[in-house]
């Protein structure tokens, strides 16, 4: 209390501007005597708790997030930067260590006194731009040095350098520059094949399609690994099958192979492994270059796969030309057909391709062709049945021209998908991905005829726009009329 009593005139004084600054009051108002009796006994009898920095911190991060909420970006950031800064600073000599009761103190009587920081307008302050020095321009040198006298030779002590040994010093140095350079380039090398090599390997694609890499990343220390060379080795041997044995061939990988087989499912047409002949008139086919091979793998048998996929990626880009083809005049039993393929199989294979892709750019795990012909063995099926029913259901019909046209398409498309069906219920077993599709493909294709049917069952309204059912409205008679049984609907020949 002796300590409170002889610093208190400090301690009032301090209290007096406090009050001015917090309420604007005068000297002589009634109210700030008011002000100045409470802080007064406040400081003198009141005891102050120590200064939750939990709860500080709480009230920020409180306000921050009602910023976050209205939108207030900068002054979220602002706040948090500005109070991150205080915290880490030194408040006096006495309090020299960073986020003390001092500190917390502070930063709630600024928060006790804040009003609405949400609707004060803010405007944060432009750093302060360092004013280059000016440079100073004169001579400093030359001024001290003036009436300086200075040697630069000859002198007598040194001897004289002659042309002979300026030629051999520089033959020198030309030497050491090129054992450096050599020294340098071994070393680059030494790295590049050695723990480098597997880095490149995966990040680099040698360009197999130029047919100028010699096997740069073809180990030959593995007999396994040579399958395809030994064996061509014996038939040029045997000279058997074998009319140009020393023709260009280039060696891919399995995993630049499985991309070159992606992407003609993709529907890409330039290709290394895979030609694509536009001839006759089923849109094209997928040719295998013979030229392929895999060091591993003999070629007889890798042209035999390979061969089969072409054939199924050419079936696939037929397919899905079909069904990517909406002529405005077909009829409704081909739109539901194509929207069935569309559904049923086409966006479910190409999202499990992609996937597919995705695994072999990653390279992440071993990618070999017969794990790829493993993964996609069921779709290929299905491709195949979903093709033979386009073409018996669809291109077989293509030719007809009479009337009754779409009658013979729709009827013909049915039946092919319906005898389909039940061929596989005889033969495969009913969970089989092939059953399922043709059977969903099938009942998919017949809604538009079943909704006809439909209609004119329940409500006695033939609506057929596309004139494809197999019954027609005759002329218009009246029910009560004698022949209206024999004319009202007849059977399209």
């Amino acid at each position: 209390m002796a300590l409170l009593s002889r610093n208190f005139t400090k301690t009032e004084n301090e209290a007096k501007t406090l009050v001015k600054l917090l309420t604007g009051f005068s000297d002589e108002d009634v109210n700030f005597k008011l002000c100045m009796d409470f802080v007064v006994s406040n400081f003198k009898y009141h005891k102050f708790t120590d200064v939750d920095s939990h709860k500080i911190t709480r009230n920020i991060e409180g306000i921050c997030q009602k910023f976050d909420v209205h939108c207030e970006y900068k002054k979220k950031e602002t706040l948090k930067r500005l109070t991150d800064v205080f915290l880490d600073q030194e408040i006096s000599e006495e309090y020299f260590y960073p986020k003390s009761d001092v500190h917390y103190g502070l930063l709630l009587i600024l928060l006790n006194t804040s009003e609405n920081p949400l609707h004060t307008e803010f405007i944060p302050k432009e750093k302060s731009q360092l004013v280059p020095e000016a440079q100073d321009d004169f001579d400093w040198p030359a001024y001290l040095l003036e009436g300086a006298e200075f040697e630069f030779g000859p002198f007598p002590d040194t001897p004289d350098i002659t042309d002979d040994e300026t030629e051999d010093e520089s033959e020198s140095d030309r030497e050491n520059s090129d054992e450096k350079k050599t020294e340098i380039t071994n070393r680059f090398s030494g790295d590049a094949t050695g723990a480098s090599l597997a880095l490149i390997a995966q990040s680099v694609v040698v360009p197999y399609w130029l047919k100028e890499v010699d096997g740069v990343l073809f180990d030959d220390r593995y007999s396994a690994g040579m399958v395809d060379s030994d064996w061509q080795e014996h038939r040029s041997r045997q000279n058997i099958l074998n009319q140009n044995p020393d023709r260009d061939v280039a060696v891919l990988t399995e995993n630049q192979l499985i991309r070159e087989i992606v992407w003609m499912l993709n529907g890409v047409t330039k290709l290394f492994a895979f030609s694509f002949v536009n001839a006759g008139d089923d849109g094209g086919h997928f040719e295998l270059n013979p030229d392929t091979h895999v060091s591993h793998v003999v070629s007889d048998t890798l042209h035999l796969y390979l061969r089969r996929v072409a054939g199924t990626a050419s079936l696939l880009r037929r397919l899905l030309e079909f069904v990517r083809t909406k002529p405005s005049k077909d009829c409704q039993t081909y739109e539901a057909f194509r929207d069935a393929i569309s559904e049923e199989f086409v966006a479910i294979f190409f999202a499990k391709l992609n996937d597919f892709e995705k695994i072999v750019i990653h390279q992440e795990e071993s990618m070999t062709l017969l794990k790829f012909f493993d993964s996609f063995a069921e779709e290929f099926r299905l491709i195949d049945h979903l093709y033979h029913s386009y073409h018996d259901g669809v291109l077989s019909s293509a030719d007809v021209t009479r009337p009754s046209a779409n009658v013979t398409r729709s009827s013909t498309l049915l039946t092919t998908l319906y005898n389909m069906a039940v061929e596989l219920d005889q033969t495969e077993n009913r969970s089989s991905g092939e059953f399922k599709l043709i059977l969903n493909v099938f009942v998919r294709t017949c809604e538009p005829y079943l909704n006809m049917v439909d209609l004119w069952l329940q409500q006695g309204v033939l609506l057929d726009p596309r004139c494809e059912f197999a019954v027609q409205k005759g002329s218009e008679l009246s029910a009560l009329e004698k022949g209206f049984w024999d004319k009202a609907y007849t059977v399209y020949c």
